[in-house]
């Protein structure tokens, strides 16, 4: 993407919240307390209290930036940019990469929370969005109450770089798979809602 904006002669910049570094080794009574607690309900709130400190940091550094325009893509833990932006009348995009349900974990969860961390609270904020696929798009766009423009833009890969026609029998040779066996390459996540079992 700086590549495409380079080529076009705009600036283009990325900010991202700080990546976890570490599981911690606590086996306190306090923390297997907190751990238990936290499927219950509380951490909905941790989230959002780091989102309202986040928020005011990010508001920060739109500030600074001023940019014409921001692309985010959506979890539970993105909210913050999107209010900042608001905040800041900085028109911002959101990409929706997982179905509605993606951040319920489980029924735990207390209802305004469940509306909160949803897509459609996330496009409701935005000025306009992309999901990866229609399946996620479609219902997106059919309960969306104000128009806005939110495309579907399929994951895809450089058709020039990965094609189908490409043998594999060299890499099945090397790592001694025989032709009759079928083999799926994936690189990526696992997640509930890629739907694992119907590919198994």
């Amino acid at each position: 993407f700086l590549h495409l904006c380079e080529a076009k002669g705009i600036a283009f910049s990325t900010v991202a919240p700080p990546q976890v570094s570490g599981v911690s080794q606590r086996t306190s009574a306090f923390s297997r307390i907190r751990r238990l607690l936290a499927k219950y309900y509380l951490r909905d709130f941790r989230i959002l209290i780091s989102q309202w400190r986040r928020a005011a940091r990010e508001q920060d550094i739109l500030r600074n930036e001023r940019p014409d325009i921001v692309l985010t893509r959506f979890d539970d833990n993105t909210l913050s940019i999107l209010w900042a932006c608001r905040r800041e009348k900085i028109p911002v995009v959101v990409e929706i990469n997982g179905p509605v349900d993606e951040f319920n974990y489980g029924d735990r969860r207390f209802s305004c929370f469940k509306r909160l961390f949803s897509n459609m609270h996330a496009v409701h904020l935005a000025n306009g969005g992309f999901a990866v696929s229609e399946e996620i798009g479609a219902p997106i766009r059919a309960l969306t109450r104000q128009p806005k423009p939110f495309i579907t833009i399929p994951n895809g890969v450089d058709t020039d770089r990965f094609q189908s026609n490409i043998s594999g029998e060299p890499i099945r040779d090397l790592l001694g798979i025989s032709k009759d066996r079928i083999v799926v390459g994936y690189v990526g996540s696992f997640a509930p809602w890629h739907g694992l079992d119907l590919l198994v």
